[in-house]
């Protein structure tokens, strides 16, 4: 059961047909209904639900129950329970035709500082001053409630993930290192036979992005049957998500580029003559 605002203030869009009105929706006129997309998804066979009517075990003093509702609108779907939970039919119901005892008042406003809440408190107390305890709690702060249980695993998966990304870099460059050093008096032979500080470069981060690529490629192949575990830890969002795993890769890469930076810069210094002599 909503205020014809409702969904101005919530901005919630409306995808067909028309929003309720103080004016035209009033008690005596037909009864109306608002339904979500989901609903239409459900139950719009035949692609349409605007005009069609349902009945409802609903009724008010004023309006009598089990009335017949026309379906005038369709809006967005919005979460109702949780972001972790299924969107579900939704029926909105104009407090203009059913009359209102109790409930919740959204507001929205421009004012972002703390004195907000006292000063929607006073002014609900000018109007009824009987009114002992007024609740008002921001809505991103419900929106974080919601995710309470989610939080501590999602910082922890986000922890683990740095630590895996860290090791990664500190690998890329160990095992470059490493080949580097096995290969100093390769190098200094390019060197002494021409080889110019880009071909060196090039030689070092080549090798470099190539164990990424492989990597990568391991690691993406072995992260599509074990996404599904995270699948229940993601909103709106797929395992495979293209967007996602773009995303994963550039930072791999350029991990491993400043992970090859330094083996690539102790390459140029090296001595062809020192190097050659130990031969």
């Amino acid at each position: 059961m909503i205020d014809p605002a409702y969904f101005t203030v919530l901005r919630i869009p409306l995808l067909a047909g028309r929003s309720f009105s103080w004016e035209t929706d009033r008690p005596g006129r037909p009864t109306v209904v608002i339904v979500n997309r989901t609903f239409q998804k459900l139950y719009g066979t035949d692609g349409r639900i605007l005009s069609k009517r349902l009945q409802l075990r609903f009724g008010t003093d004023l309006v009598p129950k089990n009335p017949l509702w026309e379906i005038v609108g369709v809006v967005a779907d919005t979460y109702q329970t949780g972001l972790d939970k299924d969107i579900r039919p939704q029926v909105y119901i104009p407090i203009s035709q059913t009359g209102l005892d109790g409930g919740s008042y959204v507001i929205r406003s421009a004012r972002t500082d703390p004195g907000l809440a006292a000063s929607i408190a006073a002014a609900v107390r000018a109007v009824d001053p009987n009114l002992e305890r007024i609740a008002v709690k921001r809505l991103d702060g419900w929106v974080s409630d919601s995710l309470a249980d989610r939080r501590m695993p999602a910082v922890l998966t986000g922890l683990f993930a740095g630590v895996g990304l860290v090791l990664t870099a500190l690998g890329i460059y160990g095992t470059i290192a490493l080949e580097m050093g096995a290969r100093r008096r390769e190098i200094a032979i390019r060197i002494a036979l021409g080889a110019g500080q880009g071909r060196i470069i090039h030689l070092v981060l080549i090798r470099g992005l190539l164990l990424t690529a492989i990597g990568t490629a391991l690691g993406l192949l072995a992260f599509l049957p074990a996404g599904r575990v995270l699948e229940t830890q993601l909103y709106e969002t797929a395992p495979a998500d293209p967007v996602n795993a773009i995303a994963v890769v550039a930072i791999l890469f350029a991990c491993a580029l400043a992970a090859c930076l330094r083996p690539a810069w102790e390459a140029l210094r090296l001595h062809p003559l020192s190097i050659l002599r130990e031969i």
